[in-house]
C-alpha cells in the first residue's frame, strides 16, 4: 500500500494470494487509478497467487463499489490511507459489517484518521474521506509503513 502513495516508488510482492474472494484491495486501488499490475499468475497448493508491481501514482477519490466490500472487509484501514492519499473524496458504503465484527472498526478507524487530522464523515454504513493529496502525505506514509 505505501508504494501506492510514495512518489517515485516501484515495488513487485512476489507470490501474493490473488483468490477472487479477496481480491477486493486489488480491485479497489485498480479504480482509484493504482499503476498496479498481476504479473507471473499461477496456481500454488490449490490456490491462484501473482507476482503484483505496483509503481505510484497520484490516487483518486471513488465510491467504493458495494460488491468489493466483503472482498476488502479487512484491508479497509489500509486503503482508507489511501483514501486519504488520493484527490477528492472517497466513499464507503455498505460496510454495516465493519460496526459489528470484534469492535466497531469503522468508528476506530474514523477516530484514526482523526488523529492524522483527515478530514471525513461517517455515516450507518460507511464513511466519506476527504483525500487531502500531498497536504498529508508524509505523515501517512509512515503511518502506512509500521
Amino acid at each position: 500500500m505505501a508504494a501506492a502513495i510514495t512518489p517515485g516508488s516501484d515495488i513487485t510482492l512476489e507470490h501474493v494470494g490473488i483468490n477472487p474472494t479477496r481480491i477486493g484491495v486489488i480491485n479497489i486501488l485498480t479504480l482509484m487509478g493504482a499503476d498496479l499490475a498481476l504479473e507471473n499468475q499461477r496456481e500454488v497448493g490449490g490456490e491462484p497467487v501473482a507476482d503484483i508491481r505496483i509503481r505510484y501514482v497520484p490516487l483518486k477519490g471513488i465510491d467504493i463499489p458495494v460488491d468489493q466490500v466483503p472482498l476488502a472487509i479487512d484491508e479497509f484501514p489500509a486503503l482508507f490511507i489511501a483514501a486519504a492519499n488520493a484527490e477528492g473524496v472517497t466513499r464507503l458504503r455498505g460496510a454495516e459489517e465493519l460496526r459489528v465484527k470484534e469492535s466497531d472498526r469503522l468508528q476506530a478507524m474514523a477516530d484514526g484518521l482523526a488523529v492524522l487530522g483527515v478530514q471525513h464523515t461517517t455515516v450507518e454504513d460507511g464513511i466519506d474521506i476527504v483525500g487531502n493529496g500531498d497536504a498529508q502525505k508524509s505523515q501517512l506514509r509512515r503511518w502506512a509503513c509500521r
